[in-house]
């Protein structure tokens, strides 16, 4: 058994058990805690269960307003009767697959990209959240599905279908979600208009509109503001956020720098290595392949974004405000891996990795989980490696 394959089987193992754990605490405690979950998150999907979305009665929050396509999964499951607790447990368990398909992309062996999914999916930045009622994770889901299918691109027509879907849930999701289709645009725009016919613009065009153009459209004809409640031009507003990411750096580096060692742990100190190992050979003229290029353009881009997302000078919203920063650091832990089997340093890499895993905050004792885990765990291994050709098929 390679190394890869065994460090690929302990990060699994390690992800499995955090999703039992949270699964069965969440059935525990069906209830969100005080907070978003119940000042916004909560209430706009009670208003799509409600019929009243259009024009939600009884605001209490101009955040009622925010885009609602993510939020009418939590729809979905208040009206099966699902904890919400468990609501961000699905989006991570989504992005743990996805991040899979996205190594694979990437040029990752089968192994190396299900180490690197498990690498993002038991980060302390997401493991905090598992419990909690969010749609940061689902963002990140669609934006990392768009670089997935700009860099396989299809002419077929259920490719332009799906795309449509997936950028339009992108800003359908948050606001925020326009920056990154921006990004997507500029950096695929080119080979994206290759494939396109009027009957296909068309067809990107449904999904896109119902999904995503539908809450600006909304806001635009109730507050002459399609991202209503927040500021744009001079339009109505009622939301301003004075203070970014990039201020409390500034102001506050060692302030921000405990919270991001809290969240990240031993990644704060592998990546910048990583990425000035990347883009030392462009300053040396090296030449450098098209897809590494674009994802240093994604990371630049998205890092950029990160920046610009509203903060205070709490310790619990800074460390709240690094949800933020999902998509600009899943692709570099991606680099990351990629730059680490270039120089054949994977395995260092994983061993650090599987060190972060493990350093979260105890859990609770719940004896009954043992047997299920247990079972779970070598099941779940069973099946990896009977069915790997298949699985090599899907994830690479």
């Amino acid at each position: 058994m390679n190394s890869m394959r065994i460090f690929a089987f302990v990060g699994l193992v390690v992800f499995l058990y955090y999703c039992l754990y949270y699964l069965y605490f969440g059935f525990l405690h069906p209830m969100p805690g005080l907070g978003d979950s119940w000042d916004y998150h909560i209430p706009i999907s009670q208003t799509i269960l409600q019929g009243t979305f259009l024009s939600p009665v009884q605001v209490k929050l101009p955040q009622w307003y925010y885009p609602g396509s993510a939020e009418a999964i939590n729809g979905i499951l208040i009206f099966l009767g699902i904890p919400l607790t468990i609501s961000n447990l699905l989006a991570v368990f989504c992005l743990f697959f996805i991040c899979w398909k996205l190594g694979g992309v990437f040029k990752l062996s089968f192994y190396e990209s299900l180490f690197f999914a498990s690498t993002i999916v038991t980060l302390n930045v997401f493991v905090r959240w598992y419990n909690a009622v969010s749609v940061d994770v689902w963002l990140v889901n669609f934006f990392l599905l768009g670089i997935i299918l700009f860099e396989r691109p299809k002419e077929s027509l259920r490719y332009v279908l799906f795309l449509g879907f997936i950028l339009g849930m992108l800003i359908g999701t948050k606001l925020s979600g326009w920056y990154y289709l921006v990004m997507l645009s500029l950096i695929y725009g080119k080979s994206l208009l290759a494939l396109m016919s009027f009957k296909k613009i068309i067809i990107f065009m449904i999904p896109f509109s119902i999904f995503g153009l539908f809450w600006y459209l909304r806001n635009l004809l109730l507050f002459a503001n399609p991202f209503y409640p927040i500021a744009f031009l001079s339009l109505p507003m009622k939301m301003y956020f004075p203070i970014k990411i990039s201020t409390i750096i500034v102001s506050s580096p060692k302030f921000f720098c405990d919270a991001l060692i809290a969240e990240y742990k031993v990644w704060v100190v592998v990546i910048p290595l990583a990425i000035f190992t990347s883009i030392r050979p462009i300053f040396s003229h090296t030449r450098v392949s098209s897809q590494m290029i674009k994802l240093l353009l994604l990371i630049t881009f998205s890092f950029g974004v990160f920046l610009l997302s509203p903060s205070e000078f709490q310790a619990e919203v800074v460390v709240s405000s690094l949800r933020y920063s999902y998509p600009a650091f899943i692709l570099m832990i991606l680099l990351t891996f990629i730059v680490a089997k270039h120089y054949h340093k994977l395995e260092m890499l994983s061993i650090l990795s599987i060190a972060s895993m493990i350093m979260v905050t105890s859990f609770l004792y719940y004896p009954k989980l043992v047997f299920i885990y247990g079972s779970l765990s070598l099941f779940v291994v069973f099946l990896l490696d009977k069915y790997q050709r298949t699985l090599e098929r899907i994830f690479a």
